[in-house]
Parts: C-alpha cells; sequence; structure tokens
C-alpha cells in the first residue's frame, strides 16, 4: 500500500499550441519534444484528420496520469485522437442525444 490522500492525480499541460503561421512549444522535456516535431507522428495525425474531416489542428495537450486516475464526465469542445502509452484507461462514451439528461460540467464549458 502507498502513502497519500487517497486521491489519484494526473498532470495536463500544453505541448503545442498554433501561433499565427506556426507552432510555438512548451518545453516539455527533450525526449517528449523530440518526439512531438517527428515527421512521422505529424503525417499521421495528418491522416486521421482528412480521414474524419476535421478541422485546422490547434493544439495538441498531454495527460499524464498515475495508476488509478480518474477523469470526471465532460465533453471536449475540439476532436480527439488518445494515445495510451503503458498500462489501460476505461472510456464511457455516451449518445450526443442524452446530452439533455446531464448536469452540466464545468458550467458553460
Amino acid at each position: 500500500e502507498s502513502p497519500g490522500d487517497g486521491f489519484a492525480y494526473y498532470l495536463w499541460g500544453v505541448a503545442l499550441r498554433r501561433s499565427g503561421g506556426s507552432f510555438e512549444g512548451f518545453n516539455l522535456g527533450t525526449a517528449v519534444d523530440e518526439d512531438l516535431m517527428e515527421a512521422e507522428t505529424w503525417a499521421k495525425l495528418g491522416q486521421l484528420q482528412a480521414a474524419r474531416g476535421w478541422g485546422d489542428f490547434e493544439q495538441a495537450q498531454i495527460f499524464m496520469g498515475c495508476r488509478d486516475a480518474l477523469t470526471p464526465c465532460h465533453y471536449d469542445l475540439l476532436h480527439n485522437a488518445y494515445v495510451q502509452v503503458k498500462g489501460w484507461k476505461r472510456f464511457l462514451l455516451l449518445d450526443p442525444c442524452h446530452g439533455y439528461d446531464l448536469y452540466p460540467y464545468p458550467q458553460g464549458h
């Protein structure tokens, strides 16, 4: 049993953001920055973007969590591509027609 406060936390940060006609990075360390700049990575994201008919890429975010981290039920305003590096995560996806049955969180999101 590990010590702690009984909660599981995760780290969230912006990895890249569109700034004018280019992207600015947020220095998450040399290894992460280099991975984000690989042409193969962007080619794969471009294929996904084209296949789904998504708009222009605006921002890349990174989430790092520990064992048993929980993300509250929410919706995102932007399209997402999820990559699991290690372990597993369970998703509960709801049909948008049930949105009116849910409490808004955070309010105004």
